[in-house]
C-alpha cells in the first residue's frame, strides 16, 4: 500500500542551472535552507555554479548538501522528490526515467517556475503535465495570490528595523535618505545621480557588490577602487560582498531599494520599504509585461497617484530613459508610498509561504 511520507522522512533534490547570476542561486539556496531547517527534509542542491552558494551561505550550509552539476546523483540514488528550478533541463538519464513512469514508483517531479504577478499564474499553478511514457511533471508557480505557489519567506522573517514614516507620517528630517542599488551591468544611473546631487537633503547611496562596481565608478567619474565619495548632496558607499542576511538587513535599513531579478525583488517586498524593480531583461520585452503586472498588483494597495508615479519611474528605469523628472514626482509622494509598500508587505506576509505550500503539495502528492 502506498502511503504519504512523514516530514522527517522526505529526501528532496533541487536542480538549478543559473541564468540570472546570483538571483536563481539565491532563491534555490533560501528554499533549500528553509525546507531543511523548518520542514526537516533531507535536501541536496545540485547547481552548475556551486561557488555562488559559497558566497550566499557564508560557510553556513544549514544541513543542506550542495553538489556541483557534474556530480549529480545517479538514478540508483533517487530521493522522494525532485524539483527542477526555473524550467532547467534535468540530467538526461534522470529526465528519461521520470518521463517513463509509472509515477507511483518514481520521485515526485516538480517544475518550480519563476515568480510572476501575471493573471495566468493562478490557472497554471499545480497542474500536471502527463508524459507519453506515463510520467507526470507538476508545475509549481510562485505568485501573489492564495491560488498560486506563494512567495518564499522564512517563518521567523524580521519586520523592518525601523520605518519612521509609517509611525509618524513624515520622514525624519535629520538623517540622510538612504538608497540601495542592485542593477544589471550596463544600466545607466546618470539621470538619478544628477538629481540626487542637487537634492536639498543628503542622499546616501549604497552600491552593492552585485552591481558592476567598476562600471558604476566610471559612470560617477570616480577613481578605480574608490570606496567613499561625496558629490554635492550625494554620498556614495561601495559595499563588499554581503551574505544574504546582511543584504536583507540593508534593504530594511534603506528608504528606497533598487532591486533586480527575483531574489532581491522578494526581499524588498519583505523589507516593507519603497522599491523599484528591474526584471531580468528579455529580448521580446516580456519583462516589461511582468513589471506592469506587478505594478497592477501593487495598485490594489496604492492610491491612483502613487501607482502613476511608481509606474513612470519604473518604466524609465527599465527602459534606460532619463529618470530625473520622474524621480521628483516619485519623491514628492514618498510618505504615501512608504505607507503603501508597508501595507502591501503586510498583506503578503498574511499568506502562506512558498515553502509551506510546497510542503503541503509534497505531502498530498508524494507516494511511496
Amino acid at each position: 500500500m502506498n502511503k504519504t511520507p512523514s516530514r522527517s522522512s522526505i529526501a528532496l533534490d533541487i536542480y538549478c542551472r543559473v541564468v540570472d547570476n546570483f538571483g536563481d542561486a539565491g532563491i534555490c539556496w533560501r528554499l533549500s535552507r528553509q525546507l531543511a531547517s523548518e520542514y526537516a527534509m533531507r535536501v541536496r542542491l545540485i547547481i552548475d555554479k556551486p561557488e555562488y552558494i559559497d558566497k550566499l551561505a557564508n560557510d553556513d550550509l544549514a544541513g543542506v548538501t550542495v553538489l556541483p552539476w557534474d556530480e549529480s546523483p545517479g538514478i540508483a540514488d533517487l530521493p522522494q522528490v525532485i524539483i527542477a528550478a526555473f524550467q532547467c533541463a534535468l540530467p538526461s538519464q534522470l529526465d528519461a526515467l521520470l518521463r517513463a513512469g509509472p509515477p507511483q514508483r518514481l520521485p515526485l517531479w516538480i517544475n518550480l517556475d519563476y515568480l510572476s504577478a501575471q493573471p495566468w499564474v493562478d490557472d497554471s499553478h499545480g497542474r500536471p503535465s502527463y508524459k507519453a511514457g506515463g510520467g507526470i511533471e507538476w508545475f509549481f508557480l510562485p505568485g501573489f495570490t492564495p491560488d498560486s505557489g506563494g512567495l518564499i519567506r522564512e517563518s521567523q522573517l524580521p519586520i523592518q528595523d525601523s520605518l519612521f514614516i509609517v509611525r509618524t507620517g513624515q520622514h525624519a528630517p535629520d538623517r540622510a535618505f538612504e538608497v540601495s542599488l542592485f542593477c544589471y551591468a550596463g544600466h545607466p544611473i546618470a539621470g538619478l545621480v544628477n538629481a540626487w546631487r542637487n537634492e536639498r537633503r543628503t542622499i546616501k547611496l549604497w552600491v552593492t557588490a552585485g552591481c558592476d562596481q567598476h562600471e558604476i565608478r566610471e559612470q560617477l567619474r570616480l577613481a578605480p577602487g574608490t570606496i567613499h565619495a561625496q558629490q554635492g548632496s550625494l554620498q556614495v558607499e561601495f559595499l563588499p560582498w554581503l551574505a544574504q542576511p546582511a543584504y536583507d538587513q540593508l534593504l530594511r535599513r534603506c528608504d528606497l531599494n533598487f532591486v533586480r531579478g527575483e531574489d532581491s525583488w522578494i526581499r524588498a517586498i519583505w523589507a516593507g520599504k519603497p522599491f523599484i524593480w528591474l526584471p531580468y531583461p528579455q529580448a521580446d520585452a516580456a519583462h516589461v509585461k511582468k513589471l506592469d503586472a506587478f505594478i497592477d498588483r501593487l495598485s490594489e494597495c496604492f492610491a491612483i497617484e502613487d501607482t502613476t508615479v511608481v509606474r513612470k519611474l519604473a518604466h524609465a528605469w527599465n527602459h534606460r530613459q532619463a529618470a530625473t523628472p520622474h524621480w521628483q514626482a516619485w519623491f514628492a509622494r514618498y510618505e504615501s508610498l512608504a505607507r503603501c509598500h508597508a501595507q502591501f508587505s503586510a498583506q503578503m506576509r498574511a499568506q502562506p509561504s512558498l515553502a509551506e505550500r510546497l510542503s503541503q503539495f509534497i505531502h498530498e502528492h508524494a507516494l511511496l
